[in-house]
């Protein structure tokens, strides 16, 4: 996977290319192991999985919840597709930042498994996510409830699903928070 210089040289130069990492960071694994792929792998598969999550929140549910959107559904209903997501955008925002904050400074001696501990050992993670889980059925059967009696509606979801870089629609995304954790 990562036995030669040049794969890990090639693993560098694409994760230079794709990151938003310090050049710092670059010139300490110059010499990189396989544990440093690991953790570059894991902050890039975070990275992917917060950016699903804003798109979820930003170009979904505020622009649902804005007074100015053509799309008049309530924001009851609004809350309730996108229960609990805006919490879990928050934990892993500072799970990523707190990787980040690693990366940055790493060495061979760096440690990430208190970041694990200190961010997803508390029990308000696994109710946020226990909530979301138990909700999710709701959140997608309203879904279907509005798009069939809200022509608007189902159209705001076909557009914004193309106007980001996943072209997921909504009911792929909201799904996200659920294959996370088995990852």
């Amino acid at each position: 996977m990562y036995g030669t210089s040049s794969d890990s040289e090639e693993d560098l130069d694409e994760f230079k290319r794709t990151s938003t990492l310090s050049n710092t960071f670059y010139q300490s694994i110059a010499e990189s192991d396989t544990r440093t792929h690991i953790v570059i792998e894991l902050y890039n598969t975070e990275q992917s999985y917060v950016e699903s999550l804003q798109i979820i929140v930003q170009k979904y549910m505020n622009p649902l919840k804005n007074s100015d959107c053509e799309v008049m559904i309530d924001t009851q209903i609004v809350d309730d597709i996108f229960y609990m997501v805006p919490s879990i955008l928050n934990i892993h925002e500072g799970f990523l930042e707190e990787l980040k904050k690693r990366l940055d400074c790493w060495n061979s001696n760096q440690i990430i498994g208190d970041a694990f501990n200190n961010v997803f050992s508390c029990g308000a993670v696994l109710e946020i996510y226990s909530n979301f889980v138990n909700n999710l059925s709701k959140a997608r059967d309203t879904i279907r409830n509005c798009c069939s009696t809200q022509p608007s509606f189902a159209k705001f979801l076909e557009v914004q699903a193309k106007e980001h870089k996943g072209k997921l629609p909504l009911d792929n995304l909201l799904i996200k928070p659920i294959q996370k954790f088995p990852k």
